[in-house]
């Protein structure tokens, strides 16, 4: 399999994880109950409020429902307060606002209050129906508390390009190889906006494509401090990831390879959940080299890379979590007179299966 078919395959297993992954969802129906009814509350009509999508809170938070839903609405009035049972809340400038109603039976109600500028409050009723709540509370045993921590054991296989210069003998090295890869993660999170999280890869069986025979071993090491940005909402999730990177190398000649680099910086994490705790998410990460061997680095050291994540199969009360990413090494270096350049382009496909 050339490279070009390497990528070409894990662009049509994005796709075909994608379309899989998001097919079971759970649909509430949004109903007002027979009484007095306010002036100035007008509800959304279409689908995503009458029939809200049941969502679930993938981390323990204070004072939040791990089951929800979300509804739209607008207040068209001046001069009012407005509250959700005993906790008030402000619309947007253009009078929408956006409800989170915690869900915890089949039939959930709440009542919304509009106090006016004379004092005078009005109140309604609402119920938020959900018809199917036994049989999917039967089927999240195990997982009615989101996990505070959670580990994650895998396995990849990896496409690699290996290129490597000599700048004092213009000696150029240059080899493909596959590779079969061990991979773990533990993720605690220690308050609700800051977790640590810590994951590495050991390549167990490289395996020389071409002539030359030649493979190499990678171990990557990964330590973050994760903090989630609180003006994005659910169903998405940003998260900022301040990340120290361990890479070395194990290789057949002692003529090529890198050890103990290290790399540092700051780079995104976006996730976007659906129904029954399913959920998509990208990484594009560029961390600069800030050691490599105790050799002074070129600016132009680096690692490059980007990686989606599927969480889209359940096997009780676990997930397995589909993995597909590419990622490049460029490292320049120079020392003692010599200098040279190194750079490796990986691919990978894997799974994760979290515990």
């Amino acid at each position: 399999m050339t490279w070009g078919k390497t990528k070409l395959f894990c662009f049509a297993f994005f796709l075909l994880c994608g379309s899989a992954a998001f097919s079971d969802e759970f649909r509430l129906k949004f109903l007002e109950v027979p009484g007095p009814k306010i002036p100035g509350i007008k509800w959304d009509e279409d689908k995503e409020t009458q029939e809200p999508l049941l969502h679930i809170r993938p981390f323990v938070e204070a004072g939040k429902p791990t089951y929800f839903v979300v509804i739209h609405g607008k207040f068209i009035g001046q001069d009012s307060s407005l509250i959700l049972n005993s906790t008030p809340f402000s619309p947007k400038a253009n009078g929408r606002f956006d409800l989170e109603i915690g869900i915890e039976k089949e039939q959930t109600e709440f009542q919304i209050s509009v106090i006016d500028a004379a004092g005078t409050v009005a109140t309604q009723t609402y119920k938020v129906n959900f018809s199917d709540w036994e049989s999917f509370r039967k089927g999240q045993s195990g997982v009615l508390k989101p996990k505070k921590l959670i580990f994650q054991v895998g396995t990849s296989v990896s496409g690699v390009t290996y290129y490597q210069v000599d700048g004092s003998t213009s000696t150029t090295t240059g080899f493909n190889q596959f590779g079969l890869n061990l991979q773990g993660l533990a993720r605690y999170q220690w308050l609700p906006k800051l977790a640590f999280a810590t994951q590495g890869s050991y390549t167990v069986l490289p395996l020389a494509v071409g002539t030359s025979g030649n493979t190499i071993r990678f171990l990557n090491i990964d330590a973050q401090a994760i903090y989630p940005l609180s003006f994005i909402h659910y169903p998405w999730n940003f998260e900022l990831l301040a990340d120290y990177s361990f890479r070395t190398t194990f290789q057949a000649q002692t003529s090529y390879g890198y050890s103990s680099g290290s790399f540092a910086f700051i780079y995104p994490r976006l996730e976007r959940f659906f129904a029954s705790q399913r959920s998509i998410w990208v990484i594009v990460r560029y961390l600069p080299v800030v050691n490599y061997g105790g050799l002074i680095l070129n600016t132009t050291s680096y690692e490059l890379g980007a990686q989606v994540g599927f969480k889209v199969v359940k096997l009780g009360s676990h997930w397995l979590e589909i993995l597909c990413g590419a990622a490049q090494d460029v490292i320049q270096y120079s020392a003692n007179g010599s200098s040279g350049a190194i750079k490796v382009n990986l691919y990978t496909v894997g799974v994760n299966f979290e515990f």
